[in-house]
């Protein structure tokens, strides 16, 4: 067995050292392991097609020749020498040179992948047989020659004997005549013995027909009884109850257990092949986590298209990797050991229970917002209220309400048709009148200070300062500022971060601005800036479409809101 190594480097022609004969027949076999840096090759023939070409130095070529993939997971492949092809090559040097071809399944030329290997060499001799001595062979010929005379002697004396002796031929018909008989006797007797037995065997297959109906009938006659004392439903009727099961009907797994296998899957955009939720083995995968196998298990959690998480575990390694997709877009790969894994109870996370557990706010009915015994025992939380009384004039008695709890406590009411946000607190021994929070804010100022902002889609600050964002109101009059620079955005349409729901809470519209980027080729380029109504700071266009990871995006901007 031969190591063929796929790489890109031209190498010279390796010669196996090894050699044929033109009359090898079936017996010329060459066995090769293909291998690249990190080891041998897994291939099949399902993903991909094996074959060798061969060219002799007096001019003879072979056919494209596939080959036999004989072990998979060595990634060993046999061929199999032509015999017409070796005794065309008689006392020469043949070249030889192999192929892989992946087997594109979509007929996507994208997909088009082959490689070629190195090229290798062998000897081709004539075999030892065919060099003997001319003399020798006139021997032979003439030694034939007699035994051949010698035998037609013979027979010809025996046809003379068979001519002169009339007796040998009437006894020899004599012999013949009661073969003959005998013959017609021993058929004779044979048909009478064939016809009882298929008589015989007639009567016992009518028998056992006869019991089998018998028994088939009594079958379904006691299958009936029991359906109708034990009130069995249909097919039909059983299978909609099952279809009504709340149960795993989305199949994760093969029928015998094993993950499904993937080739090749870009692990930057796995949505294009993996359609819902599944547990999988990649191959040959793509955008894997850096220094990563590119071979493991896969499990896919999809909740939507926008809304994906993947959890990666490659071939022979303990670590497991996360990557997230979030509106629309991939974050990076995140590793973890799990045997690392954090004590719930030791994060610093929110353990009290805030909302249900699907997310969605508690519900409260009927509450009176005037009754003091009401408003203490309520928990914090997020809760929706229905049919309130005594809410804030002129709002909906319907709407969202936040309680906060501490020494004092805290609830604020917002209408789920409005805007605004009405505060109640509790003071000394009373609750508070409704407040409306807006009006409270426009009469004195506030400013938030600069706050960093926390960077999406990869994208880094360009030196050691934080970008940051910063909320200025005085007197009815709001400002937003920006400043700070960035990278590594290599994409149109990237969000860079998000503004919190207390800036955004003062937009009512989408805003855009322009700032200068890196100069390209002796050229100033420009980036169009947007902040859209929900808070997202997305880079949408450059003037130039060469984009590179270190170009350097400045922010620096005041917005009158």
């Amino acid at each position: 067995m031969f190591k063929l190594t796929t790489e890109p480097y031209l190498k010279p022609i390796s010669d196996l050292g090894i050699g044929f004969y033109n009359l090898d027949e079936n017996t010329a076999y060459i066995d090769f392991q293909l291998k690249n840096s990190k080891g041998a090759l897994q291939i099949h023939e399902n993903n991909l097609t094996a074959y060798a070409y061969f060219e002799s130095s007096n001019g003879s070529v072979s056919d494209v020749i596939e080959m036999e993939v004989k072990d998979p997971h060595k990634g060993i492949v046999s061929i199999k020498l032509d015999s017409d092809f070796l005794q065309a090559s008689t006392d020469s040097t043949v070249v030889g040179q192999m192929y892989i071809a992946v087997n594109n399944v979509k007929g996507n030329p994208e997909y088009n992948e082959v490689a070629v290997f190195q090229e290798f060499k062998f000897d081709v001799a004539d075999a030892l047989i065919n060099k003997i001595s001319a003399k020798t062979k006139v021997e032979n010929i003439r030694m034939f020659s007699q035994l051949k005379q010698h035998i037609q002697n013979n027979v010809e004396e025996i046809e003379k004997a068979i001519k002169s002796g009339s007796d040998y031929v009437a006894e020899m018909k004599s012999v013949l005549q009661q073969g003959t008989e005998t013959l017609n006797h021993i058929v004779e007797e044979g048909k009478q013995d064939l016809s009882r037995t298929v008589a015989q065997y007639n009567h016992e297959v009518e028998e056992t027909k006869q019991s089998a109906i018998q028994s088939i009938t009594q079958t379904k006659r006691e299958i009936d009884e029991a359906i109708e004392q034990q009130k069995y439903v249909s097919s039909e009727q059983l299978n909609s109850k099952v279809d009504n099961l709340e149960w795993q009907k989305s199949k994760l797994t093969e029928d015998t257990g094993e993950v499904f296998s993937y080739s090749y899957l870009d692990l930057n955009n796995p949505e294009q092949t993996l359609s819902k939720t599944c547990f999988v083995y990649v191959t040959g995968a793509s955008n894997q986590p850096y220094g990563a196998n590119n071979s493991g298990f896969l499990f896919f959690y999809k909740h939507n298209y926008n809304d994906i998480k993947m959890e990666y575990r490659p071939a022979n390694d303990d670590k497991v990797y996360y990557r997230s997709k979030n509106s629309g877009y991939w974050g990076s790969w995140t590793e973890t050991h799990e045997d690392n894994q954090p004590n719930i109870d030791s994060l610093n996370i929110q353990k009290y229970k805030l909302t249900e557990d699907t997310g969605r706010a508690q519900s409260l009915w009927y509450t009176n917002f005037a009754d003091t015994g009401t408003l203490s025992s309520l928990n914090a939380g997020l809760y929706f209220v229905s049919n309130a009384q005594n809410y804030p004039k002129g709002t909906s008695e319907k709407g969202f309400l936040v309680v906060y709890k501490a020494d004092i406590s805290r609830i604020e009411y917002k209408p789920y048709n409005s805007s605004k946000t009405y505060v109640k607190y509790y003071q000394g021994y009373n609750w508070s009148e409704w407040l409306d929070l807006e009006a409270q804010e426009t009469q004195k100022p506030s400013d938030t200070g600069w706050i960093p902002l926390q960077l999406w889609n990869g994208v880094q600050s360009y030196n050691d300062t934080q970008p940051c964002y910063r909320l200025i109101t005085n007197n009815g009059n709001t400002t937003l500022s920006l400043k700070g620079e960035l990278k590594n955005i290599t994409n149109y349409d990237t969000v860079v971060a998000s503004l919190p729901s207390n800036v955004t809470r003062y937009f009512d519209r989408d805003y855009a601005f322009v700032q200068n980027t890196s100069v390209k080729s002796g050229t100033a380029t420009v980036a169009r800036w947007t902040i859209s109504k929900t808070g997202n700071i997305k880079m949408e266009r450059i003037s130039s479409t060469d984009m590179r990871a270190t170009d350097w995006y400045p922010i620096y901007i005041t917005i009158a809101i």
